[in-house]
């Protein structure tokens, strides 16, 4: 039964993980602005979108860093795959060194 339990919580887990990435990737995610800034940005989306290179995106709460990477993947010959965000800050210090 125990055996049974962990799987069942498993399950559980993975529901909650899929309906919210659902939920997520049923919103339009667009960046609007017209900027030189902003501008910029969406010109070295293109340029990063189109090579296979990791990319780093930082910046303060708030900014639309996820926006940028879901534009990023979306231009990219990977768009037809799942985008995974993922929150460095809360992967240890130790382990992303390594």
């Amino acid at each position: 039964m125990d055996e049974i339990t962990k799987l069942n919580e498993l399950l559980r887990a993975e529901n909650v993980y899929l309906k919210e990435q659902i939920r997520t990737d049923s919103h339009q995610f667009e960046i609007v602005g017209e900027s030189e800034s902003l501008k910029y940005v969406l010109f070295r989306i293109q340029q990063v979108a189109s090579t296979d290179v990791s990319v780093l995106i930082y910046g303060e709460t708030g900014t639309g860093k996820e926006l940028v990477a879901r534009a990023i993947h979306k231009n990219s010959k990977r768009s037809k795959k799942p985008f995974i965000k993922i929150n460095c800050a809360s992967i240890p210090e130790n382990l992303i060194e390594s």
